[in-house]
């Protein structure tokens, strides 16, 4: 599905319900995400966010209590609907990675995923993004592996590498498919055995982009 929205919706971004004790409104989520995109991050505030929504300030500090626990609410939303396109991808492994891939890719790079990308500069989990991120990405994590059924540290180490990957290639388009075959040889027959076969990965795809 191509329109980043409409696959959004479809995984279930859409529909009346809470996140931790915060309930789910997706219009705040999408006005955060388009405020960002069009204004960065570094510019971007709960004003500007109720003033998209025909809202007033207040009403969303009583709803989500500081602008950055709205940034964290809208950055762990957006995860569990990337996750879920794992979820029921047809045909052999090589076609489950390239529909993922595309997916993914066509999100980032439109400006609810331009928002997504810039929104996690700003996202403090107590750990290292990328960790979190993956952390939130449980079918990308099972899938990562030869077998499914069990998740191993280098599973999730895979994984790590593998949003890395992707998220660096929605930054650098012209590197897109030297990105994606590496991200690919990680994972084409099976996870490597060891968290240790994955240190040759530059360095600077460790930091947030």
């Amino acid at each position: 599905m191509s329109d980043p929205h409409a696959k959004v919706e479809a995984v279930g971004w859409k529909g009346n319900v809470y996140f931790g004790d915060m309930f789910v409104d997706p219009r705040v989520e999408e006005a955060v995400l388009e405020t960002i995109a069009e204004r960065d991050i570094d510019f971007a505030d709960m004003e500007q966010v109720a003033q998209r929504l025909g809202r007033s300030r207040s009403r969303l500090y009583v709803q989500y209590g500081s602008w950055p626990k709205l940034l964290a609410y809208t950055h762990e939303r957006v995860l569990g609907a990337i996750d879920t396109m794992f979820v029921g991808i047809p045909g052999d492994r090589r076609a489950q990675f390239d529909a993922w891939w595309r997916q993914l890719n066509e999100f980032l790079c439109r400006p609810y995923g331009v928002g997504f990308l810039r929104l996690r500069r700003r996202v403090t989990p107590g750990q290292p993004i990328e960790q979190f991120e993956v952390s939130k990405l449980p079918e990308l994590v099972k899938w990562s592996g030869p077998r499914p059924s069990t998740v191993a540290p280098a599973e999730i180490a895979v994984a790590q590498a593998l949003w890395l990957l992707a998220v660096s290639a929605a930054r650098c388009p012209e590197r897109s498919v030297d990105l994606r075959e590496l991200a690919w040889s990680l994972t084409g027959a099976a996870a490597p055995s060891t968290k240790d076969e994955l240190d040759f990965m530059p360095a600077a795809l460790a930091e947030p982009l």
